[in-house]
């Protein structure tokens, strides 16, 4: 099916159908398979109910679309008098009423490499298949991913990163190795590389062209190096290689590949949750993040400085072992020993800030010296959190016990 052309008007000469070339006779529609006509063709009103089974709307997307039709376009008049006669009755009935989810005239295609589709799109029903509507006259066929509607919660890979694993020596992804994205890396026109993810992109299709949707009626990206199938615990490592291979992918494509109640299984992850997993990742597997910040943390700022001559000349961290969880935690104590959760569900009363920012300072101390850089780092940002708490910072306290609460006094207001 190329192309179906639908015509529905409100008087009876817009109920005419285009007659066939070959035989210049009028076929009764519900005869000819609309999915082996290769040229447009114009649908009598009452064939479209026909093909329907009788119901003009199935499955309609607003609720306004459940309004009865009015009985002109049931049983349309037949004489030109008897028009504008129940025009001027169904007028006041008429207005402000959708009459039908269909507007007068609409294209149905198959999609193609030139379609582009939003995460969102607006899908309709007819004959209980899924349409998207790209404007007010032209949909694309769909079809809903059954594989992604139950099953089991695992991560179904394509066949090039079937062997993928989080093993350094043997199996993890070579991309995660790349210090810099140089080369066909680059984020540059010429690699097609963007470094924000499109607002439309190109969807997943089946052999006959139609769009793949998940049961939200949310579109799924096509991409070469996307997994078919994503389990609700995937890793950041991986995560993090499908991004770099696929810069045009995002955290809703995980999601979206996630079974939505998996058997045995935990509920989505939220998409905070996904970018802590890679956050982590990154930390543990000495990656940076692409695109490169003009900033880098201190995490990312310690994986240049311990770059060596090989490395930095082969653009490679290849040579460099993971962290240890406990390595891992200082580093998050010198990058968030000072972090404040002001509010929401997270928000901590004064206490709880306090012994957070306590211990965040003592596990620093156990890796660095107090006159280290990274010790300074966290003391500046402890004070500058304890002035918004409305406390004063001693150094007289912070510096020698941070066991003593005492040692912060509520600052004097005016």
């Amino acid at each position: 099916m190329h192309h179906v052309h639908l015509r529905i008007g409100r008087h009876e000469e817009s109920y005419e159908r285009t007659r066939f070339k070959e035989e210049e006779l009028d076929v009764p529609q519900k005869n000819a398979v609309v999915s082996q006509v290769d040229n447009p063709v114009r649908i009598q009103h009452a064939d479209v109910l026909a093909l329907s089974g009788g119901e003009q709307v199935v499955e309609p997307s607003h609720s306004q679309d459940l309004t009865e039709l009015p009985h002109t376009i049931r049983d349309p008049p037949s004489t030109i008098d008897e028009i504008a006669a129940t025009d001027r009755v169904e007028a006041p009935r008429v207005s402000g009423v959708s009459l039908s989810v269909l507007p007068s005239l609409i294209w149905i295609t198959r999609a193609d490499q030139r379609t582009r589709v939003p995460y969102a799109p607006e899908v309709v029903h007819i004959n209980n298949e899924p349409l998207i509507k790209t404007d007010d006259h032209h949909f694309v066929c769909a079809t809903y991913a059954d594989w992604l509607l139950r099953g089991d919660n695992i991560t179904v890979r394509q066949r090039p990163y079937q062997h993928w694993s989080s093993a350094r020596t043997a199996g993890r992804p070579q991309i995660l190795f790349e210090l810099y994205p140089i080369g066909q890396y680059e984020y540059t026109p010429a690699n097609g590389r963007r470094k924000k993810s499109p607002h439309e992109f190109h969807p997943l299709l089946d052999p006959y062209g139609r769009v793949y949707l998940t049961a939200e009626n949310r579109a799924l990206r096509y991409s070469p190096a996307m997994p078919f199938q994503i389990s609700t615990e995937i890793e950041g490592w991986e995560m993090e290689a499908v991004c770099r291979l696929d810069p045009d992918i995002c955290h809703q494509d995980f999601v979206d590949r996630m079974i939505p109640n998996p058997v045995g299984g935990k509920g989505r992850p939220t998409k905070g949750t996904l970018n802590h997993r890679r956050r982590r990742d990154r930390m543990k597997m000495r990656v940076l993040p692409w695109p490169v910040p003009r900033q880098l943390s201190y995490s990312d700022s310690q994986v240049v400085d311990q770059l060596d001559e090989w490395g930095l000349a082969n653009n490679s961290t290849a040579r460099l072992k993971d962290l240890t969880k406990e390595e891992i935690d200082v580093q998050c104590a010198i990058m968030y020993g000072g972090h404040l959760e002001r509010s929401g569900a997270n928000a901590q009363n004064d206490q709880a800030r306090l012994r957070n920012f306590r211990s965040n300072l003592a596990l620093v101390r156990t890796a660095h010296a107090e006159d280290s850089e990274e010790v300074r780092t966290v003391k500046r940002r402890i004070a500058e959190q304890l002035e918004k708490m409305g406390l004063r910072y001693d150094s007289h306290i912070w510096d020698v016990s941070p066991q003593q609460e005492e040692g912060c006094q509520p600052v004097a207001r005016e």
